[in-house]
């Protein structure tokens, strides 16, 4: 094929009739930009900031149509990467190495995963990656293993309490948020020198009195299938321990993370679960002073918000908010 776009659209309005075009079949977009050269040139790399792995099977399709050819080059578009719980193929794939996706800004991977790629060895990306580890307690327990051990990643050494790892994707990391808790002290989130924001589900009174110096933002997140007690036990907790001057705020989730949500929230088409928090504790605190701390007031107050579909309350759910529509 030509090299040139055999059209006289302007290239916004091609772009565009992409755009629409991915939402339907990011697979089909993706086959005529691997096969047309002028696709390739124009729209491949705005296709493949986005990468989500569902299946073994896409995942070998994906990295079979990339072709080792100029894997570095097309792999070097990706920002957000999303591999799910079943692909065990990524796991051993020599060429999803971090080094390739030098503009990777957002990672959602199993706890497997992470310790198994040893992809993020000798690569230094730049400072401000955005982790999602999924899994479930058994599961960090091993990657916590592998990351003390060193069968993953270089040993870890303690000297008078202070860590020591030469692992540039640690540094990088400023942002995390866990599915099952993970604050006992050997917890890799003990190594990130620059984490600034990490979230994890509430479990009571632990992690509170949070040692990591350079956070900024403790999240703990309450999901929705949870008893309404543990709803109000998380946030009666997170409130006290504000009063004390400890960035800690408290978030409910409606539903299990998905793909779906992190993409869009990644997108910036709905709120983070970062502003989330930080809308629900503004809440708390203003209907914590409202009613003098009387904790059944304000749990009334609540209930009472929401049942009116109170905006704050949508907007802390991420409910009744509009995506933003793709524009030429």
């Amino acid at each position: 094929m030509d090299h040139a776009c055999p059209s006289s659209l302007p290239i916004e309005l091609v772009l565009y009739i992409f755009d629409i075009a991915a939402d339907i079949s990011r697979q089909s977009i993706l086959s005529l930009c691997l096969i047309a050269s002028w696709a390739y040139e124009i729209y491949l790399p705005r296709l493949l900031r986005v990468v989500d792995l569902t299946s073994d099977r896409q995942s070998r399709d994906f990295m079979a149509r990339l072709s080792t050819e100029r894997i570095e080059d097309r792999l070097s578009h990706v920002r957000t990467l999303w591999v799910d719980r079943s692909v065990q193929h990524a796991q051993h794939n020599p060429a999803l190495q971090a080094h390739n996706m030098p503009r990777l800004r957002h990672l959602s991977a199993p706890y497997s995963l992470f310790t198994a790629m040893s992809l993020f060895r000798a690569v230094e990306p730049a400072v401000g990656l955005q982790v999602v580890l999924s899994g479930d307690v058994p599961e960090l327990a091993l990657c916590m293993r592998a990351l003390w051990d060193g069968h993953a990643l270089p040993r870890v050494t303690d000297t008078n309490n202070e860590y020591n790892l030469d692992m540039p994707v640690l540094n990088a990391i400023t942002h995390i948020q866990l599915t099952c808790p993970a604050m006992g002290w050997r917890s890799p989130v003990f190594l990130c020198a620059n984490l600034t924001h990490l979230a994890m589900p509430f479990v009571g009174v632990m992690g509170f009195n949070n040692p990591i110096r350079s956070l900024q933002m403790m999240v703990f997140v309450v999901p929705s299938y949870r008893s309404l007690p543990t709803h109000w036990d998380c946030r009666m907790r997170v409130v006290q321990a504000r009063r004390l001057g400890r960035a800690i705020f408290s978030v409910t989730e409606v539903d299990e993370r998905s793909k779906e949500q992190w993409l869009e929230a990644v997108s910036g088409r709905y709120p983070s679960i970062w502003e989330r928090a930080k809308l629900q504790t503004e809440l708390l605190e203003q209907l914590y002073e409202q009613c003098s701390g009387n904790w059944d007031a304000i749990q009334t107050l609540w209930q009472e918000r929401s049942s009116k579909d109170d905006p704050t309350l949508s907007a802390i759910s991420g409910r009744g908010l509009t995506p933003r529509l793709r524009r030429p």
